[in-house]
C-alpha cells in the first residue's frame, strides 16, 4: 500500500536531521568529541610521554641503585673480610682485637692524616696476599734482609720456565738473550737512581760487601794516599783500610761533628791546614792497568748507618771535591757512598749527589734474589781503577806463555771476573717493579710514620717508679726524616735501671715469633760510640767474644750491643703494634733478669 506523501518525506529526512541536530546541540554545549580533540589529545600525549620517561629513568636508575647497593655490600663484605683475615693473622699478638682496632684508628688519626700510611689502603692486601709464608710471624729485620712478595717470585719462576738463558760469554741465541737481560738490568738500575750510562757504569758484584771490596782492591793507593771514613761505617767499609795500609796509605776514622764546610781538617792537608804531601809512590809492581801519576785519596760514608738508622748529609758527596787542594795539599779526593741501608726505603738521586763510587745490595731492597749487588762507578774515574787479576770474560786476549793480557775495554765487563750471576740479574726487574708500583716517596712516608709511632710508644714507657724502660739510640728526637731512617735500636732496662742483655731480649722475641737483630750489627763505630765502649775495652772484650751478636751481651754492667728493630716497605701497623704490646707486657716493671 502506498504511503502518504507526507509520511514518506518525514521518514526519509529524519535520520539526517537527527544527526545534524545532535551535532549542533553538542557544538553548542562545547563538549563534543570533535571539539575536545585539540587539548585532550595534547594532554594524553604529554601523559604518555611522561610515563615513558619515567619508565626509561626507572629502568636506568634501578640497575645503578642495585649496583651501588651491591658495591656497598661488596665493599662492606670485602672490608669485613680483610678485617677478619687480619684478625686471623695477627690475633694471637693482641689480647683484645676490638681494642687493637680502636688503637689503629687513633694511630691513623694522629700519624697519617694526609694518608702517609699504607699506600692508599694497599698495605693490608699486600700483607695478606703477598706474604702468605709469614703467618703468625712478625718480621722486623728489614735492614738485615728485605722481604720478597709472593707474586714477585712467581713471576721470576715463570720467566725461568719459559725462557732459555745461556752463558753471556757465548754468542748463541740463548747467550744473546742473556746479554740482552744483563744490559737491560744495568739500564734499569741506572734509571732507578736517576742517572744513565753517560755518567755511570754498573758493575755487578756479590752484594754490597763485594762492591766495597772491589773499590778497595782497584783504588790507586800510594804511600801518600789517605783513607778517611766516618766512624759509623759498616765493617765492610772498614775492611778497605787493610788494603790501603798494605799499599802504604794511612787511614783516619772521623766523627760526624768534624765534617762541615767551615772546618779545615788536618787530614785534607794543604796550606794553611798542614804540610804538603810527600812524593807519591806505590807498591804495586805487576799491574794490568796504567797507574795514575797523581795522588788519590778516598772518603767513605754511609747514606744511612745500619746500626741506629741515622742518615748523613748526601751533600758530603761533594764536600771533599769542593775543598780539593791538588798536589799542593794531599791530592785528589774521591768519594765512596755506601747506600746499602739507605736505598730500600729512600730515593737516591745520583744526578744531584754524584758520588764516585756507590754500593748497593739488591736483596736488602726487595728480598730476592740474594747474592747480587752492584758497584756504580762514575765514568770519569773508571780508568783510575787498578786490576791485578783477570778472570773469564774480562779479557779480549791473553797469552799462556808470556806476560800479556788485553783487558776488555768496557769497565763493567773488565771488572766482572767470571760468568755473572745472570739468572739472578734477570730477576731483578720483578723486585724493582714492586718498588715502582708503590713509589719510593710513598715508601719513605709509610716507613717514617711507623718508625715515629714505634719510637713514641717506646720512649713513653715507664716502670712503676718512673724509670724509663728503654735507652734508644739515633736521632729520633729530632723528628726529621732527613736525619733518621726506619730503625729503632735500643737496650732494655729493668725497674732498678740495670740493663737487660740483648741476648735475653733476642730469646724472648724469638719465642714470641718476632724477628729482630741484636748485637753491634757489624758497625763497631756506631755501636761502641752509643754504648761508650772504648777501643781498649773492645780489645779486652774480644778475648771472650766470638761474634758481634753472641751471648756475651753485658760486661761490667755495660751493654756490648743493642736490639735493632728495622722496618721496610712491607711493614704494617699490626707488625709494629704487636711488638709494642709485647715490649709493654714483657719489660715494663721488670725486675732483675727477665
Amino acid at each position: 500500500m502506498a504511503q502518504p506523501p507526507g509520511n514518506n518525506n518525514n521518514n526519509t529526512a529524519k535520520p539526517q536531521q537527527r544527526k545534524d541536530d545532535s551535532k549542533k546541540s553538542i557544538q553548542r554545549n562545547g563538549v563534543g568529541i570533535s571539539g575536545s580533540l585539540p587539548w585532550a589529545r595534547t594532554l594524553l600525549v604529554r601523559l604518555a610521554a611522561a610515563a615513558l620517561v619515567f619508565v626509561l629513568l626507572l629502568s636506568f636508575i634501578r640497575p645503578v641503585i642495585e649496583d651501588t647497593d651491591a658495591a656497598a655490600t661488596s665493599s662492606s663484605s670485602s672490608s669485613s673480610s680483610v678485617d677478619e683475615r687480619l684478625r686471623q693473622r695477627y690475633g694471637r699478638f693482641f689480647p683484645d682485637w676490638e681494642e687493637a682496632l680502636r688503637e689503629k684508628r687513633e694511630f691513623l688519626q694522629r700519624y697519617s692524616r694526609a694518608g702517609e700510611y699504607g699506600y692508599g689502603g694497599q698495605i693490608d692486601r699486600l700483607v695478606l696476599d703477598e706474604l702468605s709464608r709469614m703467618e703468625d710471624q712478625i718480621y722486623l729485620d728489614y735492614t738485615g734482609s728485605g722481604v720478597y712478595q709472593d707474586s714477585q717470585v712467581r713471576s721470576a719462576v715463570s720467566e725461568l720456565l719459559t725462557n732459555l738463558f745461556g752463558n753471556a760469554h757465548s754468542r748463541n741465541p740463548s747467550a744473546l738473550h742473556t746479554e740482552h737481560e744483563l744490559e737491560a738490568a744495568r739500564d734499569m738500575i741506572l734509571h732507578h737512581f736517576h742517572t744513565s750510562r753517560k755518567e755511570y757504569t754498573v758493575i755487578f758484584t756479590q752484594g754490597a760487601t763485594g762492591a766495597l771490596k772491589l773499590v778497595g782492591e782497584s783504588f790507586p793507593w800510594t804511600n801518600a794516599s789517605k783513607f778517611v771514613y766516618l766512624r759509623q761505617n759498616h765493617n765492610s767499609v772498614l775492611g778497605i783500610r787493610e788494603i790501603a795500609l798494605d799499599q802504604g796509605a794511612t787511614f783516619v776514622a772521623i766523627p760526624e761533628s768534624e765534617l762541615n764546610e767551615t772546618t779545615c781538617n788536618a787530614f785534607i792537608g794543604g796550606d794553611p791546614c798542614g804540610p804538603a804531601a810527600p812524593p807519591a809512590g806505590h807498591r804495586r809492581h805487576v799491574m794490568l792497568t796504567n797507574f795514575p801519576d797523581a795522588t788519590y785519596n778516598l772518603f767513605a760514608f754511609p747514606a744511612e748507618d745500619n746500626f741506629a738508622g741515622v742518615k748523613y748529609p748526601l751533600e758530603w758527596v761533594t764536600l771533599f771535591q769542593q775543598r780539593h787542594r791538588g798536589e799542593q795539599g794531599t791530592g785528589n779526593w774521591l768519594t765512596l757512598l755506601d747506600a746499602a741501608a739507605f736505598v730500600p726505603c729512600n730515593d737516591l738521586d745520583l744526578s744531584r749527589y754524584p758520588a764516585h763510587f756507590v754500593t748497593v745490595s739488591f736483596y736488602k731492597m726487595f728480598g730476592y734474589p740474594t747474592g747480587i749487588g752492584a758497584l756504580l762507578v762514575r765514568n770519569d774515574v773508571t780508568d783510575l781503577m787498578q786490576k791485578t787479576f783477570f778472570g773469564g770474560g774480562t779479557v779480549v786476549l791473553s797469552s799462556c806463555d808470556t806476560h800479556f793480557c788485553l783487558l776488555h775495554p768496557q769497565p763493567c765487563t773488565r771488572f766482572e771476573d767470571g760468568t755473572p750471576s745472570f739468572l739472578a740479574i734477570a730477576e731483578l726487574k720483578y723486585g724493582f717493579d714492586k718498588l715502582l708500583q708503590l713509589g719510593m716517596t710513598n715508601i719513605t712516608r709509610h716507613v717514617t710514620v711507623l718508625t715515629r709511632y714505634l719510637y713514641d710508644q717506646m720512649a713513653a714507657m715507664r716502670h712503676g717508679n718512673g724509670r724509663p724502660v728503654f735507652t734508644i739510640y739515633g736521632k729520633h728526637q729530632l723528628g726529621d726524616t732527613s736525619a733518621q731512617g726506619p730503625i729503632v735500636n735500643f737496650n732494655a732496662m729493668d725497674a732498678a735501671g740495670r740493663y737487660i742483655g740483648y741476648s735475653t731480649v733476642q730469646d724472648l722475641t724469638a719465642a714470641a715469633g718476632i724477628h729482630i737483630r741484636t748485637g753491634c750489627n757489624c758497625n763497631p763505630g756506631a755501636c761502641f760510640d752509643y754504648l761508650s765502649v772504648s777501643s781498649a775495652e773492645v780489645e779486652k772484650y774480644s778475648l771472650e767474644k766470638t761474634s758481634c751478636g753472641d751471648e756475651m751481651d753485658l760486661a761490667d754492667g755495660k751493654p756490648l750491643g743493642g736490639v735493632r728493630i728495622s722496618l721496610g716497605y712491607l711493614s704494617s701497623y699490626e707488625d709494629v703494634a704487636a711488638l709494642v704490646g709485647f715490649l709493654r707486657r714483657t719489660f715494663v716493671n721488670a725486675a732483675g733478669a727477665v
